[in-house]
């Protein structure tokens, strides 16, 4: 697993050995742990779906070269820089997104970044679709798939100034349609994780995670900042509820790839002027 021909984890080893050394920690174990991370952080990558045939698994990598290449860049980078300050205990993959948790910069539980197909998050982030952290993340991964280069400008730069504080961030259009994705796909392809009503609330009661958690990713289909309303996945009537969350970029989204000369922040200034409080 770890054969490293191009030297990347000589080079998280070595970055890892000093930051013990100076931390006062024990540079063999920070060296190793770094290392390693470094190249599963590489090998993010080529990570694929399993739920995909081969044509969609081959195109979910070769798109993060072109169709999603913006998200790829930041990523890769995040990751990377992540891992080298200390940042990343542990990187792990489910269904094609690379998985890193840690200490997230001080950031906390319940803090995450999806850049691409590289999550980042606090310590209670784990690649499980039964974690509620994970399924919204997991959203924006769905998101980037499908939205390319127009990612950032739609999705990335109004939910980064979003999560401000100043209004229900998780209830706004980028966030919800995250949901919906997620929803849709954990139910159509993770074997157990649709669960009824009742299910859903002896679950609940019992602090059990299993499928998914509508009060932490709720599904607000009557945009009324409404959480812990379930909604049957089986139900038509359900799930055509959930996809009038469905989120679409412009045709000038992509044109800013990266979200930060103009069409980022024509849509953070319209969606700011219309949050939901």
């Amino acid at each position: 697993m770890y054969t490293d021909p191009d030297g990347e984890f000589i080079v998280g080893y070595t970055i890892g050995w000093f930051r013990g050394l100076f931390s006062g920690k024990n540079p063999f174990k920070e060296g190793w742990k770094t290392g390693v991370n470094e190249v599963k952080i590489w090998g993010g990558l080529f990570a694929s779906d399993p739920n995909k045939n081969f044509g969609e698994r081959l195109w979910e990598v070769t798109s993060r070269f072109t169709w999603q290449l913006p998200q790829t860049i930041l990523g890769l980078g995040f990751s990377n820089i992540s891992n080298y300050a200390g940042q990343v205990d542990k990187v792990d993959y489910w269904g094609g997104a690379t998985v890193l948790s840690g200490n997230f910069w001080g950031q906390g539980d319940g803090s995450a970044i999806t850049l691409g197909s590289y999550i980042n998050g606090g310590r209670d982030l784990k690649a499980d679709p039964h974690n509620s952290l994970f399924q919204h993340e997991y959203g924006h991964y769905l998101q980037s798939q499908s939205m390319g280069w127009a990612y950032y400008s739609r999705v990335g730069i109004p939910s980064l100034f979003s999560a401000d504080g100043t209004g229900n961030h998780k209830y706004q259009p980028f966030e919800q349609d995250a949901n919906r994705r997620a929803f849709m796909y954990f139910n159509k392809n993770v074997e157990g994780f649709y669960q009824t009503e009742a299910e859903y609330r002896a679950n609940q009661r019992n602090g059990i995670e299993r499928g998914w958690d509508f009060w932490s990713n709720p599904l607000d289909v009557n945009r009324t900042a409404t959480r812990d309303v379930y909604y049957d996945y089986h139900n038509p009537a359900h799930r055509e509820l959930i996809n009038s969350l469905s989120l679409k970029p412009k045709w000038y989204d992509y044109f800013d790839p990266f979200g930060v000369f103009f069409a980022g922040w024509i849509n953070n200034s319209y969606y700011k002027k219309r949050r939901i409080r």
